[in-house]
């Protein structure tokens, strides 16, 4: 199959609080670009995101890759998607891509501001060769990374 499949990302709520305090529309918190969200990409009409599993931190070996159906995570509440453009890959090079991240992404190196679901998606795009995803999705957790005591307490308190 030689045509190109849009690519988008559907960026979620992580809860009800950071919905109405951090990542609505209006929120202040939005605008500077300090949003809290769990994103996931969709091509070739299945959504793929980077999950942990609290009870597989010693399984090695078990992906963090997860797919299911465009907007219907069951973890988090949808709340928004974005055309990312589309990927020149055929469908046969998109699961290839897919696979390589399968193997290189296990569930046991998530990291909550280090390795989340969105640094996968910013790796899922450049392999898909579309735009990345907007900035604004990674706000507080790329702020959080690039601040020290931030990090420092994350990494005390993260398993």
């Amino acid at each position: 199959d030689s045509s190109a499949a849009m690519v988008r990302v559907h960026i979620y709520d992580l809860d009800s609080i950071s919905a109405r305090f951090l990542n609505g529309r209006r929120s202040w918190t939005r605008r500077l670009g300090l949003g809290l969200f769990h994103c996931g990409i969709e091509v070739y009409g299945w959504e793929y995101c980077f999950l942990y599993y609290y009870d597989a931190w010693e399984t090695e070996g078990l992906t963090g890759v997860q797919h299911h159906q465009p907007t219907q995570n069951g973890m988090f509440e949808h709340c928004d998607s974005l055309d990312l453009g589309r990927t020149p890959l055929t469908r046969a090079e998109v699961r290839a891509v897919i696979d390589e991240l399968r193997n290189a992404w296990p569930s046991n190196s998530y990291h909550l501001i280090g390795r989340n679901c969105i640094h996968f998606a910013e790796e899922l795009t450049r392999g898909l060769q579309v735009t990345l995803v907007p900035r604004w999705v990674s706000g507080l957790g790329r702020t959080a990374v690039n601040f020290a005591p931030t990090r420092w307490l994350v990494n005390c308190v993260w398993w």
